[in-house]
């Protein structure tokens, strides 16, 4: 008597075969969602990382020209009458009206390019030096004539401040920062 398998046996292998192979696909694609998940979440990390990095750069150039006004009150393009109107100045176009940081402000050597800051002069701006009651500061502390009720004198800035020339960002992060100061006269 031969043994031969049965017609159910063979068809009950297939059934195993085509299970493994379905368990293994599955596992398969269980891995490439992984390690895609994976390179996502470094994709993302090392972005937050360039834009935290060239904020810091702008930052740097927003604190070089907060030294600048301090040093030379004339600094800046003239923005007031009889001068040109000033428009806001577009950080992302290079131009030739920007200074470059250097020295003790570059805080990043790791940053690709170096921060830049851009300042209009908006002029003499005035003020009241009646704070109201419970504030300490008073006109005699801002420059202004002293006493209840005096003209406070302060100059305007418009600064505009970015971690780098555009042109050379190579798709890194750009970040611009503007902002307003004010400086007694």
């Amino acid at each position: 008597m031969t043994n031969t398998p049965s017609h159910s046996s063979r068809r009950e292998a297939g059934i195993a075969l085509v299970t493994g192979l379905i368990l293994l696909i599955v596992v398969t694609l269980i891995g490439l969602s992984g390690a895609r998940n994976s390179t996502l979440q470094e994709r993302l990390a090392s972005n937050t990382l360039d834009r935290s990095l060239a904020f810091h750069a702008a930052e740097a150039a927003l604190r070089a020209a907060e030294a600048a006004i301090s040093a030379d009150s004339s600094i800046g393009q003239a923005c007031t009458p009889p001068a040109q109107a000033c428009t806001v100045v577009n950080a992302f176009q290079d131009g030739t009206n920007w200074t470059s940081v250097a020295g003790t402000f570059k805080v990043n050597s790791s940053v690709a390019t170096t921060p830049q800051y851009h300042i209009q002069n908006l002029g003499p701006g005035g003020g009241s030096s009646n704070l109201g009651a419970g504030q300490s500061a008073n006109t005699a502390q801002y420059g202004g004539t002293g006493g209840s009720g005096g003209t406070l004198q302060t100059l305007q800035y418009r600064v505009t401040a970015r971690s780098g020339l555009p042109s050379s960002s190579d798709g890194r992060s750009l970040v611009v920062i503007r902002a307003n100061f004010i400086r007694g006269q």
